[in-house]
């Protein structure tokens, strides 16, 4: 969290926490956490006194600031404490604990639905989505539905594009692609790189499909940094916009190399054989080849015949 510039007395502060008040103890713990000058070691010192009085507040900001030390056991403790008390969000980072680093799916859910139930906006995508695939809980995609749509009316961006696709796909509700269209579009103007990419999917005009494409490569989209890497690598597109340009085609390829698009690893690896966009270097090629065979046919073909002509 950034520092905040707004100043607060924290002498009258510290007055107060040394006798303490726990109320105290926890605005003193949040400046030194969150304003200049920050001080963390200080802000964890006041959390734990603050939390240690029972403060819910406390418990949940110091179960925080401890997951992002790296202490997820000791986090867990304090998101506990705090869920018990009703602390929405402690609930919720609870039940991502459970889930994500202990994979305790089924335990999760108490939570996640706890914190819902109190309009926590995450806790009700992350609910929705275990009901829709079943994970952890029986699967309901007609209660995901109404989850999701409690999210979206709070703005939530990953739950519009979830009723999005829901419509896309007829999930639950009758198959509407226009309707689809709308809800992609209410996440996509907020910059939701799925629901950009779905937009350049689905519009009919191809430099509109190309400008909602680029976007949701420079949002971080992996499909649509391959898709944009290979109509940049071919100098084709439906628009006519694009020409080839084997650099820009090997930068998009590695944006998503870099988040684990298998793909694009097979599509480095063909960059590196032929020596479009980088000077040709077999070798290199091979490392990328071989990390792609295990995912794709089309790669350990490559691979065996750039292995061949090796030996040859």
């Amino acid at each position: 969290m950034a520092p905040v510039r707004k100043k607060t007395d924290r002498k009258k502060l510290l007055a107060a926490a040394r006798v303490g008040g726990a109320a105290a103890q926890l605005a003193l713990a949040k400046s030194y956490e969150r304003q200049a000058p920050v001080d963390l070691s200080r802000a964890k010192h006041w959390y734990l006194k603050a939390a240690t009085q029972g403060l819910a507040e406390a418990q949940s900001c110091l179960g925080d600031m401890l997951a992002d030390a790296g202490d997820t056991t000791g986090a867990l403790r304090w998101y506990q404490a705090a869920a018990t008390q009703g602390e929405s969000f402690a609930q919720n980072n609870l039940a991502v604990r459970l889930r994500d680093d202990f994979g305790q799916r089924r335990a999760a859910i108490p939570w996640f639905r706890a914190a819902a139930e109190q309009g926590h906006s995450d806790a009700q995508v992350s609910l929705g989505y275990a009901l829709f695939e079943g994970e952890g809980t029986k699967r309901n995609q007609a209660e995901a539905l109404r989850w999701y749509r409690a999210a979206a009316l709070q703005g939530h961006l990953r739950a519009i594009a979830n009723i999005a696709m829901m419509y896309r796909a007829g999930d639950v509700v009758k198959a509407n692609p226009e309707t689809a269209r709308r809800w992609f579009y209410k996440a996509a103007i907020r910059g939701h790189a799925r629901a950009q990419y779905a937009m350049s999917e689905m519009s009919k005009k191809p430099m509109l499909s190309l400008q909602w494409l680029m976007h949701a490569a420079g949002n971080g989209h992996s499909d649509a940094q391959i898709e944009l890497g290979i109509a940049y690598h071919e100098g084709n597109h439906p628009s006519g916009a694009i020409a080839r340009d084997y650099a820009s085609a090997l930068h998009w390829y590695r944006a998503a190399a870099e988040q684990g698009a298998t793909w694009a690893w097979y599509l480095i690896g063909l960059c590196f054989r032929d020596g479009e966009g980088v000077p040709r270097s077999k070798p290199t090629a091979r490392t990328w080849l071989r990390r792609a065979a295990p995912h794709h046919r089309e790669a350990r073909q490559a691979l065996q015949k750039l292995t061949g002509a090796a030996k040859r």
